[in-house]
């Protein structure tokens, strides 16, 4: 599987890869010491809202009810996991509900506006997207995580406070 991801983009998983059961979602960068990116995933429904608080999947919430997302944890050590990937969030496609109509993975800087961070200063960051033993690898351009406004890490786009 290889798809070329541009700012904002959308793959369609079953146009792209027909039969594909589960995929890899990988996150990396480069910053200086104190830096915490956090990778999650968004189940969406038809309304383009997350399904409900289970569905934002997070460091502080490891599964989607139903299993079929699961969150591997920050790696605060920053030494990274199979693949050189710091975080990483597992999806088995045949598990997710019928309700969920697309996942959306996002990116934050963990309290970036108290440690006043940004992407700006974060190098060689990078989403990729593998199928779930790590091979066809269809990375993100770094541009596409560089742009990204930052939300806090507890309230997710979609979920009221």
């Amino acid at each position: 599987m290889g798809v070329a991801l541009t700012k904002g983009g959308n793959v369609s998983l079953g146009k792209q890869a027909p039969g594909l059961a589960a995929v890899r979602v990988g996150l990396g960068w480069t910053a200086g010491p104190g830096y915490d990116l956090d990778a999650s995933a968004l189940l969406c429904g038809r309304s383009g809202k997350v399904v409900s608080d289970g569905h934002f999947v997070f460091f502080n919430n490891l599964r989607s009810p139903d299993g079929s997302v699961r969150h591997h944890g920050s790696d605060l050590g920053g030494t990274g996991t199979a693949g050189g990937d710091r975080e990483r969030i597992d999806v088995n496609l045949t598990d997710v509900p019928a309700d969920v109509e697309r996942i959306v993975f996002a990116v934050a800087i963990y309290d970036a506006a108290q440690r006043r961070q940004t992407f700006a200063q974060v190098r060689g960051a990078y989403i990729r997207l593998t199928d779930a033993d790590g091979a066809g690898s269809c990375p993100a351009p770094p541009a596409s995580v560089s742009a990204v406004s930052a939300v806090p890490a507890s309230q997710p786009p979609g979920v009221p406070q």
